[in-house]
């Protein structure tokens, strides 16, 4: 790791937040970043974390429900679909040549 430079994604792990979220945290406090790679100084870190505490609290816990009921779906029945096959003629193509 980088001497005093925090990668986004690594705060990210910390609140178990998405990188989406916390690059757009970082974004708001007017902070330089451009991807979920990007490096932040200590104090900007200690910005987004601040920052991120407050939108966590604020945050229903209702994503892990949301999830189940995605995966509950896809033991459902399978969908089956059907694709239209086209058959050439090929007595049309022998009778032009």
């Amino acid at each position: 790791m980088l001497l005093g430079k925090i990668k986004l994604y690594d705060i990210a792990k910390e609140f178990d937040m998405s990188s989406k979220d916390i690059l757009a945290i970082a974004v708001k406090l007017n902070i330089d970043a451009k991807s979920h790679l990007s490096s932040v100084s200590d104090e900007d870190a200690e910005r987004i974390r601040k920052e991120a505490k407050n939108t966590n609290k604020t945050k229903p816990n209702n994503v892990k429900k949301d999830s189940k009921k995605v995966a509950d779906n896809k033991g459902a029945t399978p969908v089956i679909i059907r694709r239209e096959v086209i058959v050439e003629d090929t007595t049309k193509k022998s009778a032009v040549q």
